[in-house]
């Protein structure tokens, strides 16, 4: 295992000037959702997700897009119908049985909407 080490004032420095530079370029793309941008980089910052709502035209695509492109990542994007549910995106987690008798977790796929036959406990590959 790779030792850490310690951080300094600089490094904390450096990360502080780098969100700042991140802040204002998202301020540039988007003009006036300031309080938006600061939810959207705490989200961004801290591992956790965001739902961008709002009428058509109001900049949601565009910040994402901006989002990705001043961090150097992929951006896609989910249109999202009324009866679309988390599950369809993330997968879902089924309980099963695996062959000692303990109950685990089998996670599926996004792909099948979470709605993929359930897989035999006693072989990964083969379904039930």
């Amino acid at each position: 295992m790779k030792a850490s080490r310690e951080l300094t004032e600089s490094d904390f420095q450096d990360a502080h000037d780098d969100l700042r530079s991140l802040k204002q370029a998202l301020e540039s793309t988007i003009v006036g959702q300031e309080g938006l941008i600061d939810r959207l980089l705490i989200a961004f910052t801290s591992g956790g997700h965001i739902l961008l709502e709002g009428l058509p035209g109001l900049g949601k695509t565009h910040l994402a897009k901006a989002l990705a492109g001043a961090t150097g990542l992929k951006f896609s994007r989910v249109q999202c119908t009324p009866d679309l549910m988390p599950a369809d995106i993330t997968g879902s987690e089924i309980l099963i049985r695996d062959p000692q008798g303990e109950q685990r977790p089998d996670l599926r796929p996004a792909g099948t909407g979470g709605r993929g036959q359930p897989r035999h406990p006693e072989d990964p590959g083969r379904t039930a």
